[in-house]
């Protein structure tokens, strides 16, 4: 859900102008990057922990907490970068509303989901949802980093 407000923030930024502003006043197309992707992160990590651990609570095993809250900040966190970089490599920037970037971490969770169905045992359920969401949570900042290096100012104003 956070995902989404962030990256519709960037697509309606960029179709405004506040991007192009942005970069004439001096600012990198890193830092802008950056700027949205940290945004995110504020909003997102408080309430999913708030989340995770409430229903840790519910469940009473505080290691489900762990569990869902890295896959959810590293499906929903994998989603920000891919879909900023799709709305930067596009000329005309479409509707902020239909993100490909959603289906790919829609995606991801039905894969996350039906590989947990595999396995029979809920100690290696456990360690699979884990290590996933620890995949996961790297490669989202693996890929923050490296889309964030490739933005130019030329490519991001047109």
């Amino acid at each position: 859900m956070f995902s989404s407000l962030a990256v519709g923030l960037f697509i309606d930024d960029r179709q405004n102008g506040l991007l192009e502003f942005l970069v004439a006043e001096g600012f990198k197309p890193e830092k802008i990057f950056y700027i949205y992707a940290v945004s995110y992160l504020l909003v997102s990590v408080p309430i999913d922990a708030l989340i995770s651990g409430i229903l840790g609570v519910f469940i009473h095993n505080l290691a489900y907490f762990v569990i869902l809250l890295t896959n959810s900040i590293g499906i929903s966190w994998i989603v920000v970068p891919v879909s900023m970089y799709f709305a930067y490599l596009q000329r005309v920037t479409g509707s902020s509303r239909s993100l490909l970037g959603t289906y790919i971490g829609v995606g991801l969770l039905f894969v996350l989901i039906y590989s947990s169905t595999i396995v029979t045992s809920e100690t290696e359920v456990e360690e699979i949802l884990l290590y996933s969401g620890i995949v996961f949570l790297v490669v989202a900042v693996l890929l923050t980093i490296l889309i964030g290096k490739n933005f130019s100012s030329e490519k991001l104003i047109s």
